[in-house]
Formats: structure tokens, C-alpha cells, sequence
């Protein structure tokens, strides 16, 4: 849903090019890329995974988009992941915190 991420779209070039087929999968904010060789076929219209911040429902009858923008191939010669992830890094930062006791905030200067 929306417009793909310089992130995902990294992760699907990557996922392309080295796989015969690449299905995305759209889950709240986020994306379940599936790679195979042989063809994907969908026998459940959603499934629900657990994620570290609890359960993420993930629904194949949402489409991401069709026309991903090229991008990167990522490798281990060139791996900008957390580059290219760095708003969504911070926000995640910055969720934890709030999360955290106020005792353990004031006792650590992160900020």
C-alpha cells in the first residue's frame, strides 16, 4: 500500500535477482517479501505472524504496488540496509524509549 520504501525496494531487488519469482505482501507499514523459484500461490487470503512488537497480520488482497521503482541489488560488498532504513530505525528508537520506565530513561543520556 502507498508508495514502496528505498528499503523495500533494495530488499526486492535483491530478492529478484536471485530468485525466479518475488511476491510482496503488505502488513500495516510494512512488507513480507516471499522468494521462490517455483510459482507462489497463495492458499489463505492473510496470515498472522508474530513480530517482536507482537502479531502483524499480513493480507495477500491488498496489492503492493505493481511497478516498483528499480533499485539497488544489495550484496555484501554493498549492504546500505541501514542506510536506507534510518527514519524507520529512528522511529523504532524512539518507540522504545517512550516504552521504557522513566527510571531507566533518566538513568541513560541517549538523546
Amino acid at each position: 500500500t502507498g508508495t514502496p520504501t528505498a528499503l523495500g525496494m533494495a530488499v526486492r531487488a535483491t530478492l529478484v535477482d536471485g530468485f525466479a519469482e518475488v511476491t510482496a505482501v503488505p502488513a500495516d507499514a510494512n512488507c513480507l517479501f516471499l522468494a521462490s523459484d517455483a510459482t507462489i500461490t497463495p492458499v489463505r487470503t492473510e496470515v498472522e505472524l508474530l513480530a517482536f512488537d507482537g502479531p502483524r497480520r499480513f493480507r495477500w488482497l491488498v496489492p503492493p504496488p505493481l511497478d516498483w521503482p528499480p533499485a539497488d541489488v544489495v550484496t555484501d560488498d554493498c549492504n546500505r540496509l541501514d542506510v536506507l532504513d534510518a527514519a524507520g530505525n529512528d522511529a523504532l528508537r524512539r518507540a522504545r524509549r517512550a516504552a521504557m520506565p522513566p527510571e531507566v530513561r533518566a538513568a541513560v543520556d541517549w538523546e
